[in-house]
């Protein structure tokens, strides 16, 4: 039991979470109660070592309850936020891909000057890249803050960073913008049109990571 409270008092000083940070006092006295039932058990006083083993050991699973529940309540905020940010991604790429359409319908008419949309196509795209680049730097570092306290959560969360890369989410983006720069639309939008599987997919993915682990402390 003691090492149980050790390893707990460890995550505690070591969290930033505030409300971790204010159960220090209990763990302190988890810790007296503890250090009272070593000396009574040395002084062979059965009873006594009973009831503060007793209070200790249910001390020591509240703490643990409560410490369970905060890490939980901190990664449903950070897996939250990643949710958001690939739904946020998914939905401009597949507009990307509308106005991609609409272009070459407007090229194939005659409607469309030639450099007409593009400058603003490309700049959405490079902000795609951008922003997905953070997106994956944010799973890498949940992956590293979780692994302890929520390691199912992390290990899917590294799954899915892991197939993003291997797929080259990114680099798909930077050459659909480069294929736009030489005026090769419909290769750019094929590509385009791929990318908004790789983001559906990638949301999909942080979705099931914090539906399996979370459960209901991440809302829909």
């Amino acid at each position: 039991m003691l090492e149980d409270a050790d390893e707990l008092q460890e995550r505690i000083e070591s969290s930033e979470n505030e409300e971790l940070q204010e159960t220090q006092q209990q763990m302190e006295e988890t810790r007296e109660d503890l250090q009272k039932t070593n000396e009574a058990l040395r002084n062979n006083d059965a009873s006594q070592a009973l009831a503060a083993g007793n209070r200790a050991e249910e001390n020591l699973k509240e703490l643990q309850d409560d410490v369970r529940r905060q890490a939980a309540n901190q990664f449903a905020e950070t897996v939250q936020g990643l949710k958001n940010d690939a739904t946020e991604l998914e939905e401009r790429q597949q507009q990307i891909v509308q106005e991609l359409n609409e272009e070459a319908k407007e090229s194939s008419a005659g409607l469309r000057d030639e450099n007409e949309n593009e400058v603003d196509l490309k700049d959405q795209l490079t902000q795609q890249q951008e922003q997905l680049g953070e997106l994956l730097d944010q799973m890498e570092q949940t992956v590293i803050d979780a692994e302890e306290a929520e390691p199912l959560l992390a290990q899917k969360l590294y799954d899915s960073y892991r197939r993003a890369k291997q797929e080259r989410a990114e680099e798909r983006l930077e050459v659909t913008e480069q294929l736009l720069d030489r005026n090769l639309t419909p290769q750019a939008r094929e590509l385009a049109d791929q990318s908004v599987e790789d983001l559906s997919n990638l949301k999909q993915e942080i979705d099931e990571a914090a539906e399996a682990v979370l459960g209901s402390e991440i809302d829909a």
